[in-house]
């Protein structure tokens, strides 16, 4: 089976493709690339035309756990039925319930991935999963992590208050020594303090994850002298830095006030859990938009949604990219002109002016969503 998809703009940030072309794709892989106006030949055509081809798109973070968490959101419900052909979960199972996790992560069309919360019982038991020491286990965690590297992409702290309760820093420092003996990255939600983020800044090492990086809670990357010296330092020492948009999470001002900086958002991820679906955050496609929105450049979307959140994660052999040969995971989508609106996790309304839509999802080359 050979499918041409044609006429539409193709961005590949992989390898700093941008342009338009005919994507080839047989028998589930990547097959070509060829120039607009190019012969080809093909079992069926997808006219492209007016619509953007990219990579599969990666959501680094979101809780997909399905009625074990309260958090928990059908897979494809935010995955592929919303263009996404990857999504990552974020702590929402621990090494004891990791089981039950799989299985809906291996029954979903979406790719599914996965942090490893270094509590046990991930997000199942409460939000205050970090609040007893007890509670935590870097032997088992450590061993599910090995027996299941093809799902498992690193650990999982939450460094909040509301999470450690009286324990401050000791929780974030337990996950970090196991990450480094597992030989994975840690994701570190930050939040309300305690812990300082300079304190759970300080632990991270090059290829950590910090996600909510541009929330605008007091005690944030920010200072009134500006960026504070622990994120310049974490920055410098490759840590990278995600959106994590969420409920409480993602502010337009801290995230411009960033930009107007000449810096780099390394990643775009959505925070998507129960309750976030429905307002402010919707899907990781409109994530993007409010990205799109505030100044950054759409390549540098579809990059911060496919390449670096491959590369984030130790993936981008696999997916992140139209590489030929490997596996066609291709979002297809449409961006839209008009009025949209928008609110960040602050409550503060905006107007977008373009909003990204989905029309085709592939996943391993075959069609699974297509626009209604």
């Amino acid at each position: 089976m050979r499918l041409a998809i044609t006429g539409g703009r193709v961005i590949d940030p992989a390898v700093n493709f941008d342009g338009i072309a005919t994507l080839l794709v047989a028998n589930g892989k990547i097959a070509d690339l060829l120039p607009e106006g190019a012969p080809f030949q093909a079992d069926e055509v997808i006219d492209a035309k007016g619509l953007l081809v990219l990579p599969g798109l990666i959501d680094l973070h979101v809780h997909c756990f399905e009625g074990e968490t309260s958090l928990g959101l059908r897979p494809d419900q935010i995955g592929v039925e919303q263009g996404i052909t990857t999504i990552v979960d974020a702590g929402s199972a621990g090494s004891a319930n990791f089981h039950l996790f799989l299985q809906q992560a291996r029954a979903a069309k979406t790719r599914v991935l996965g942090f490893l919360n270094i509590a046990k019982d991930g997000l199942a038991k409460g939000r205050g999963e970090l609040a007893d020491l007890a509670n935590l286990d870097p032997e088992a965690t450590i061993a599910t992590l090995k027996a299941h590297a093809d799902v498992l992409v690193g650990i999982k702290a939450r460094a909040s208050a509301s999470v450690v309760k009286t324990l401050g820093i000791t929780p974030i420092k337990i996950a970090k020594e196991t990450a480094k003996r597992a030989g994975v990255p840690m994701m570190v939600h930050i939040g309300n303090a305690p812990p300082a983020l300079p304190e759970v800044l300080e632990l991270l090492e090059e290829g950590d994850i910090v996600t909510h990086a541009w929330h605008g809670k007091p005690g944030g990357i920010f200072d009134e002298n500006g960026l504070i010296p622990a994120a310049e330092a974490a920055l410098k020492r490759g840590v990278i830095f995600d959106v994590g948009h969420g409920q409480s999470s993602f502010s337009f001002g801290t995230a411009r006030r960033y930009l107007a900086e000449g810096r780099q958002i390394d990643t775009i991820s959505s925070d998507l859990w129960k309750g976030n679906e429905t307002g402010p955050v919707f899907s990781q496609l409109f994530t993007m938009s409010k990205l799109l929105h505030i100044g950054m450049p759409l390549p540098e979307v579809v990059a911060a949604a496919s390449w670096r959140a491959a590369k984030a994660i130790r993936r981008e052999s696999e997916i992140g990219a139209l590489t030929v040969g490997r596996e066609a995971d291709i979002s297809i989508v449409r961006l839209t002109q008009g009025t949209f609106p928008m609110v960040d996790s602050e409550g503060v309304p905006e107007a977008g002016t373009q909003a990204f839509e989905p029309v085709y999802t592939l996943r391993r080359g075959e069609i699974v969503q297509k626009e209604r």
